[in-house]
């Protein structure tokens, strides 16, 4: 009886706790991102960038983020709290995936798609 109250789904059986959230082990990346500089190019890498100098190749290692898309949390906190306008709104997103859809239509047709949705760049620091 003992034994049973102990096995899985017993009346003596204690959940496992729940796992430490891990910590982020690289940064948000989006693809290709080149660099080009008079003496060295540089490639960003989700967990370094790579230095291509005219010498040798090297590798500067990024510190783990460590809140994963903070600047994601903390423009949506600016617009909430202090009344920010959002680089990243519903406007620009819609616009986004229309480009996306574009792409893709374009690429499975083999024609020009049109855009109907894209909206101008604006400057962050204006109201």
């Amino acid at each position: 009886m003992l034994k049973a109250a102990r096995n899985d789904g017993g009346a003596d059986d204690a959940p496992a706790p729940a796992p430490a959230p891990a910590s982020p082990t690289h940064h948000q990346h989006f693809g290709p991102l080149l660099v080009y500089c008079d003496r060295a190019d540089l490639r960003q890498t989700p967990r370094d960038v790579m230095v291509y100098g005219d010498a040798a190749r090297t590798f500067r290692a990024l510190p783990d983020p460590l809140v994963p898309r903070v600047e994601v949390i903390d423009e949506l906190e600016a617009a909430v709290v202090d009344g920010v306008r959002p680089q990243h709104d519903a406007e620009g997103s819609r616009a986004t995936i229309e480009a996306c859809l574009a792409l893709l239509e374009s690429s499975r047709s083999g024609r020009d798609i049109p855009l109907r949705l894209q909206v101008p760049t604006r400057d962050r620091n204006m109201p």
